[in-house]
Order: structure tokens, then sequence, then C-alpha cells
């Protein structure tokens, strides 16, 4: 009776283990196509059958609610009219994400538009949690930051900063 339990069990984990594999190549599969696509849910759903199989808990077919990406835009939660450009995501000495981008107050109260600050970091979920709305650059805005980057006293601060130029040239043609 002993025996008939052990083989069982390593039947058991033969088949596991070809539904580990399977699970893992699908995975790598579904990261490769593009997120939120119906092919990636199809895959997903592929996923789940063999995680309801081996009891483990389902993946969510939905994709995030709101991906960062470099070079995008948001309104500033911090101050009304200012415009915060990601510039890029780097890891903290403590080995937090932390996203990297400048500040332009492009509705001020009082004068022209001019550089907020120089360098703004924010954690990874804070953009998506802080109150930043995502917008689009439009013309208007582009023209802007284009005449506040010909200031040489913005262009000290960006330096001091450590913030090249390019980088947010790059992101605002």
């Amino acid at each position: 009776m002993k025996l008939t339990n052990i083989i069982q069990e390593e039947v058991e984990m033969d088949e596991g283990s070809s539904d580990t594999a399977k699970m893992y190549a699908l995975m790598t599969k579904a990261m490769k196509v593009m997120p939120g696509s119906p092919k990636q849910k199809e895959i997903i759903k592929q996923i789940n059958v063999i995680r309801k199989r081996m009891g483990m808990p389902l993946m969510k077919e939905e994709a995030k609610e709101e991906t960062v990406w470099s070079g995008d835009v948001f309104w500033s939660a911090r101050s009304k009219g200012n415009l915060f450009l990601v510039l890029g995501l780097y890891t903290a000495a403590r080995g937090d994400k932390k996203w990297d981008g400048v500040e332009f107050a492009l509705k001020p109260k009082h004068g022209e538009p001019y550089l907020s600050a120089g360098r703004v970091t924010i954690g990874e979920d804070g953009i998506t949690t802080m109150g930043y709305k995502k917008t689009n650059l439009t013309t208007k805005m582009k023209k802007q930051i284009q005449n506040i980057l010909k200031d040489p006293e913005t262009l000290d601060r960006l330096d001091r900063a450590g913030t090249r130029v390019k980088d947010i040239e790059r992101y605002i043609r």
C-alpha cells in the first residue's frame, strides 16, 4: 500500500512539473505580446486553467490602470498649473524605484511660464496614487517649454540639478 502511494505521488509531481513548465512558457509568451490585447487575455485564460488545476490563485486579465513611461506628462498634484515631465526611472540607494523628471509652471498666477523644479523625484507608484493627472503635450505647451529652455538661468538650474536639456527636448518634440 505504501509503494502505490509513492508511485502515485511521483506521477502527480511529474504532471505538476509539466504544468509548471507550460505555465512558465505561457507567461513568457503573454509578456511578449501587447499588454491588454485580446491575444494576451487569451493566453492569461490558458494560464488560469493550469493555475486552477494546480490550486494556485488566478491571474487577473485586465492590465494595470495606468502605466507610466519616460516622456509621459502629468499635471502636478503638488501645485496647480505645474506640468511634470517624466524623464526616467531609477533605483534609489535603498532599492526603491523612483521616477525622475522636471516640473514646469505653465500656468503661473503671475508672469511668464517658468521652470518650477529642475529635478523632481516621485515614488514609482506615487504618480498614479498621489493625484497626478496624465495629459498630452499640446503644441502650445511644447512652445512654452522650448521658450523656457532658452533662458540662461533655466539652463543653469538644470545643470546644477543634473538634468540634461537633451532629455527634455527628446520628449517635447
